[in-house]
């Protein structure tokens, strides 16, 4: 399963988005996630 995030270009919205993509992709065994 893919999840797709996204974001409007801030760098502290894509910093986020990074810690969550980290997170999902650590806890949820065959989740990718796409920024």
């Amino acid at each position: 399963m893919k999840i797709r995030i996204g974001t409007r270009g801030s760098e502290l919205a894509l910093t986020q988005t990074g810690l969550v993509a980290r997170a999902i992709e650590e806890n949820l065994p065959g989740i990718s996630v796409e920024l």
